[in-house]
């Protein structure tokens, strides 16, 4: 089974609606130790999307995408709840990526690394390699604050990894002869 990645985000916003704006975005597109964070953030707010696209996938068009995998790394200044989704042409579409939650529900300011998904996890939905090889495909993150006040989210990395099946491996068209 063919694999791509882990693959980084090209390109990485901070997307209303939501309170809080994320700073610092660049220090999501590689496992750094830098940190995209948001804070304070004040009880009943909310942070605006942290939106990961723009992979750099060049999956050929012969293979058939069977699994995506997520990978998050960062953390919270409490345990918050938060929203985590797939993106098909900047779209959230498919399941919501529930281990992904796990970043914000960590041990308070100690960051976790989660992982949705994975070789044979579609979230959902039927992809082709153009949609995967497209800026607009990703994955965005949202916190909401709902205890205490002023509290923090951060955010190291995002990363995706894609696996594939090669279509027609081997096999007779219709009308192929062997000679």
């Amino acid at each position: 089974m063919p694999t791509y990645g882990p693959r980084f985000p090209g390109t990485v916003e901070s997307i209303a609606p939501g309170a809080n704006a994320w700073t610092g975005l660049d220090n999501v597109k590689a496992s750094n130790g830098l940190d995209a964070s948001v804070a304070p953030v004040s009880e009943g707010d909310t942070t605006q999307f942290l939106r990961a696209t723009n992979f750099g996938f060049t999956i050929p068009a012969n293979e058939t995408i069977v699994g995506i995998e997520f990978h998050a790394r960062g953390a919270a200044g409490a345990e918050e709840a938060h929203s985590t989704r797939i993106l098909k042409v900047t779209t959230p579409v498919g399941d919501l990526l529930n281990n992904a939650n796990t970043i914000f529900r960590a041990q308070p300011n100690f960051p976790v690394t989660a992982t949705d998904g994975g070789p044979t996890e579609l979230h959902g939905l039927a992809w082709t390699p153009a949609e995967i090889n497209a800026s607009t495909f990703g994955f965005q993150m949202k916190g909401f604050l709902t205890t205490d006040d002023g509290l923090e989210f951060f955010v190291d990395y995002m990363s995706i990894t894609v696996y594939t099946a090669a279509r027609d491996a081997g096999l007779l068209r219709p009308n192929q002869v062997l000679g």
